[in-house]
């Protein structure tokens, strides 16, 4: 999946650069936490979870071992963690009520390669923004 900090450009301007940085970590932090819950280590069947800055505010997630559906349902857990009023952690805070747009889309053996899985989650990445931000949309193909 990769995941957007809706209208990060307005945090920084608002807040500074410093304050752009630390909810960026804030922001990386949740992602590994959900992305940990959903593979715990040492449990079960062999699975991994990668979870890196993708640029600026955009960031990308790995799931090998994980069905689409454990995956958008990750999403949805994280999406709904981000939203005011949540029961939100120090880390939530530091996004200032800032939300995700989230695309998600699964690796299958049929495409070219991975610059063909990254084109169509970014793909749903971008539909998300579209429809209004703040939201998840899987990619179709």
């Amino acid at each position: 999946m990769l995941l957007d900090i809706d209208h990060f450009k307005q945090l920084n301007d608002a807040h500074g650069h410093v304050a752009g940085d630390e909810a960026l970590k804030a922001f990386a932090a949740v992602v590994v936490q959900h992305a940990v819950q959903l593979h715990p280590p040492g449990r079960g069947e062999p699975r991994q979870c990668l979870v890196g800055r993708y640029g600026g505010e955009e960031f990308g997630v790995l799931l090998s071992g994980t069905s689409l559906t454990q995956a958008v349902e990750m999403a949805e857990r994280l999406s709904r963690s981000l939203q005011p009023g949540s029961g939100a952690s120090a880390e939530i805070a530091a996004l200032r009520g800032h939300t995700a747009s989230l695309g998600v889309a699964a690796f299958d053996t049929r495409m070219q390669g991975h610059q063909e899985w990254l084109t169509q989650t970014d793909r749903a990445l971008y539909e998300a923004k579209r429809a209004g931000r703040n939201r998840i949309r899987i990619s179709a193909a």
